[in-house]
């Protein structure tokens, strides 16, 4: 990066161009120009042990909305913010997962006890009055049909 930033905008702009264009090379130089300043960012967020990944995933982002990206802005402002968003996420989605427990083979409860018991036969009575009310609705239906006939 030059001191100039109007320079600095030029240049991201055409390379941002070409890259729109196909040249992958363009792309290629936006990552150079741009990926030490993320990672010393994403390291001072505190992320020190996911800066790689956190860089690269700014990267994929930008590119896959390279379009949403307005001119008048400068292109590692707009990084920047990308990354910060990011690191936000995944700080969301660590808190979640925070109070998540893991399960082992021994935490399972493995006893079947009276409840356990109770509950299995009131299933199996609901079951077997389910199928007895379907059957008496199929006689029902094959009564009323004869019925029917009957009166042809």
């Amino acid at each position: 990066m030059s001191p100039n930033p109007d320079e600095d905008r030029a240049v991201d702009s055409a390379l941002i161009a070409c890259w729109k264009a196909g040249d992958q090379a363009a792309a290629t130089a936006l990552v150079e120009r741009h990926a030490t300043a993320l990672a010393r960012f994403a390291a001072s967020t505190g992320e020190r042990e996911r800066v790689d990944e956190l860089v690269q995933d700014t990267f994929v982002r930008a590119f896959n909305a390279i379009d949403s990206f307005r001119d008048d802005a400068a292109f590692r402002t707009w990084l920047f913010t990308i990354l910060k968003r990011l690191v936000l996420d995944r700080r969301r989605a660590d808190r979640r997962q925070g109070g998540a427990v893991e399960l082992e083979e021994g935490h399972a409860v493995q006893a079947y006890d009276a409840l356990d018991a109770l509950v299995a036969d009131e299933t199996a009575q609901r079951v077997r009055s389910e199928e007895h009310t379907s059957e008496l609705q199929s006689l029902a239906y094959l009564v009323c049909r004869l019925l029917l006939e009957k009166k042809k």
